[in-house]
């Protein structure tokens, strides 16, 4: 049950920091499209290769995109707490989804020039959350824990 509990934590962190940065990144999503404007308009070098048309889709894709993994790992935070069923294969299908999504990020800042390091780390720790998650929470002692706890509180799902 301990364990569970750590998975819950990491869930409802997780969640903070996707929907920390999704939120802001939605609420400031004018501005940047604003400043990126102007530091074209400016004649800065780097800048001039990007089309601006594409970058603001790609900010508000970006945005909402990690704005729903926050919303779905704060669902799964809660419901891990509660020892629900659903929020354990929900965690596992989030953290299987951020890693072809780690590795997409990382391979279009790759493909467009940008420096990686960063992203091939969020694509490390994704791929270890994910490999974590997969060989604890799929032990049959585990999923034996969430399906007790289904029957004493009655719930069906």
């Amino acid at each position: 049950m301990k364990t569970v509990r750590i998975f819950a934590i990491i869930s409802l962190l997780t969640s903070a920091f996707y929907s920390i940065i999704g939120v802001w990144g939605l609420l400031s999503f004018e501005k940047m499209s604003r400043l990126m404007g102007d530091f074209k308009s400016r004649g800065i070098p780097e800048m001039q290769q990007v089309n601006i048309a594409d970058f603001r889709l790609g900010l508000l894709f970006t945005f909402s995109i990690l704005s729903i993994i926050g919303l779905l790992t704060l669902v799964s935070g809660i419901g891990l707490f509660l020892v629900r069923e659903w929020a354990r294969k929900l965690w596992l299908g989030v953290a299987t989804f951020l890693v072809p999504f780690y590795f997409y990020w990382s391979y279009s800042h790759y493909v467009k020039g940008y420096s990686i390091t960063e992203d091939v780390i969020e694509l490390i720790v994704a791929l270890l959350i994910a490999i974590v998650s997969w060989k604890y929470l799929t032990k049959n002692s585990v999923k034996k824990l969430f399906r007790d706890e289904k029957k004493e509180t009655g719930a069906s799902i």
